[in-house]
């Protein structure tokens, strides 16, 4: 039997160990690699988009509701008797009579008129009066008073109107004051010739409380709004601010051509007793929207307080709530903007916080494209938030410049929370 050789496997290969020295190029020695992006960024990141209105604003808060008479007027009120019955007169007073208005009281020389008693309910807000300033080549002068007390003896000088050769028009008589009382109104002319009708209590800005001189006017586009005098006050239904609204608007307009001031605060708490301003402020002479950051009471139901210290300004749409950056906390004057050439951006004051987001384990930076909007010169301080409930803050502690109107891009080093679940921070300063 023939046999051939044996042959015997060949032992394994012994695996190379390393030497310990370091390898002649480093990965990328060239450093000629595009940088590349990794993960996902916070959400709305391009600030794409749009804003949103969220929740119901007060009662009326466009002023869309009429008015309507509260309680009982005065007897024979408008003259509908075609008599002075109800009336107290002395000195020149007439009934006349005219296509728009019907039969009316005209005072001439030492004409003084007074109501019957009325009262005034709790909600009634003011006494309106159909006061006509008739006389064609001089100015008609009517002051009014009211009257009440025991037997009607206390008089006080409400105001003194005056216009020549105006028509009739529309006062507004502030009754708040006088809730749950009998009173009278007096009429005296104080020169030219006046017309005195239809005098009535009413409810002037229905779901809302006024004092001082506040009206509600009809303006250019069938807007309607409050105008408010200075030392008026408008105070709003109350309304509940949701968790997610940013901003809260009041629609204004200076209406005088004094430097209009307004005075914003925000009641809150039982009874809507704790009062707090948030905004002190000029309105300029045209209709623009006053956003007011009111974080401080989401969840919370509130009433908007509006006191106009000086001239006179005009409110609509009081009390609508916006989402200005959907998934951004934000802080100071906040604004989506769309720039006309298919371009959005968020434009701030303030603070921007993005909603939470987690770094690859691979990441090295996160970059922020910024620019200058206005002013000479500013920084920005961009960091993190970390940690349990977001609360350590890391980044860098100097704050990177922002001089010019075009755009740039600024990087933090972030690898250092590769894997974590962080917030960004972006906080403008003025310099």
């Amino acid at each position: 039997m023939a046999t051939g050789p044996i042959v015997r496997p060949a032992a394994a290969p012994t695996p190379p160990v390393p030497s310990g020295a370091y390898a002649p190029y480093p990965l990328n020695p060239e450093l000629n690699s595009l940088w590349e992006t990794v993960g996902a960024p916070p959400a709305n990141a391009d600030f794409a988009a749009s804003a949103s209105s969220v929740g119901d604003p007060p009662i009326n808060s466009d002023f869309a509701a009429s008015a309507y008479e509260s309680g009982d007027p005065p007897t024979n009120h408008d003259f509908s008797t075609g008599t002075l019955e109800g009336w107290a007169a002395t000195g020149t007073v007439v009934i006349d009579s005219d296509p728009e208005h019907g039969s009316f009281a005209r005072l001439g020389s030492s004409g003084v008129l007074k109501t019957a008693p009325f009262t005034v309910t709790s909600e009634a807000q003011q006494l309106w009066v159909e006061i006509g300033f008739l006389h064609t080549t001089s100015t008609s002068y009517v002051d009014i008073y009211v009257l009440r007390g025991a037997l009607f003896g206390s008089e006080t000088k409400l105001r003194t109107l005056y216009c020549m050769n105006c028509g009739w028009q529309l006062a507004a008589l502030d009754l708040t004051s006088y809730a749950g009382e009998s009173i009278k109104f007096k009429f005296k002319r104080n020169g030219g010739t006046i017309g005195i009708d239809d005098v009535r209590p009413v409810v002037a800005l229905p779901g809302y409380s006024a004092s001082g001189t506040v009206t509600r006017e009809n303006g250019a586009e069938d807007q309607v709004y409050a105008s408010i005098a200075s030392g008026g006050i408008l105070v709003s239904a109350p309304f509940t601010l949701t968790a997610d609204s940013q901003y809260v608007q009041i629609r204004m307009s200076g209406l005088s051509a004094a430097s209009d001031q307004v005075q914003i605060h925000v009641l809150s708490g039982a009874g809507y007793l704790t009062s707090t301003q948030v905004a002190s402020t000029s309105a300029i002479d045209a209709w623009s929207d006053a956003r007011l950051l009111l974080t401080a009471w989401k969840g919370q139901s509130i009433r908007l307080k509006i006191t106009c210290s000086y001239g006179k300004v005009g409110v609509d749409d009081v009390g609508s709530q916006l989402v200005e950056l959907q998934d951004w906390t934000v802080n100071g004057d906040s604004r989506r903007v769309e720039d006309g050439q298919g371009n959005v951006y968020a434009s701030t004051d303030g603070i921007l916080i993005s909603s939470p987001f987690t770094l690859t384990s691979d990441v090295q930076q996160i970059s922020v494209r910024h620019r200058l909007e206005s002013g000479i010169g500013q920084s920005f301080y961009p960091s993190l938030l970390r940690g349990p409930n977001f609360s350590e803050e890391v980044g860098p502690s100097a704050g990177i410049p922002v001089t010019s109107t075009v755009w740039q891009t600024a990087t933090i080093d972030v690898g250092a929370y590769a894997g974590e679940t962080v917030r960004l921070k972006l906080r403008a300063y003025f310099n």
